[in-house]
């Protein structure tokens, strides 16, 4: 599996406290040649890039379609959680330019969800029903406090995730006048293929 290979990939230095801005950039810069080494061998030579740890990277795609494939490639391995974005860089002014390594890249992280609190457990917990029918599409997870985003690789699958909990609240909301809560449904921002459903209970 390539997060397993990604884990136990040899020769990482370790960051310690203390250390000088060089010596960081170099033991950044030295695991940072690794970790991509292993992600382009594994994406067919694509550049990649590994910035932070082996948890979370980007694969370069020259066309959505080619993005498809990277997708494709790391669903094979694994990985759920993925969107593809378009990537910028900055020029020797600090403006804002295409980035060269890329027309488009796909952030591919192994982490499924972040559930912070107890309140957003118990949140999480009471939609989970309404949103195990479309859970297939779904890989991502976000609950803090009473607020919940559920991040969907399908259009369709967030368009039926939100009917049916603004039905069910809508319901509620009949029951209990106090209730107040609204479920929204956006295209998540800058990116092609993730929508997210917005719970938020006030």
């Amino acid at each position: 599996m390539l997060q397993t290979i990604l884990d136990k990939a040899e020769n990482i230095k370790s960051l310690e406290r203390k250390m000088d801005k060089a010596q960081v950039e170099f033991i950044c810069e030295h695991n940072e040649a690794i970790y991509n080494s292993i992600l382009s061998e594994y994406f067919e030579g694509r550049k990649t890039s590994c910035h932070i740890g082996p948890s979370s990277f980007w694969v370069y795609a020259e066309s959505l379609v080619d993005a498809e494939a990277i997708k494709q490639l790391a669903n094979n391995a694994g990985y759920t959680n993925m969107r593809t974005f378009k990537p910028w860089a900055s020029n020797e002014h600090g403006d804002r330019i295409d980035d060269p390594k890329g027309a488009y890249a796909v952030d591919i992280s192994k982490s499924n969800e972040l559930i912070i609190g107890k309140p957003a457990v118990k949140l999480v917990s009471l939609l989970k029903p309404f949103i195990d029918p479309v859970s297939d599409c779904l890989v991502y997870t976000y609950a803090h406090l009473r607020r919940a985003n559920f991040k969907f690789n399908s259009a369709a699958a967030a368009s039926e995730a939100h009917k049916t909990l603004t039905n069910i609240f809508t319901m509620a909301k009949d029951l209990h006048d106090t209730l107040n809560l609204t479920v929204d449904v956006n295209q998540e921002s800058g990116c092609f293929d993730v929508w997210v459903v917005e719970v938020n209970v006030k």
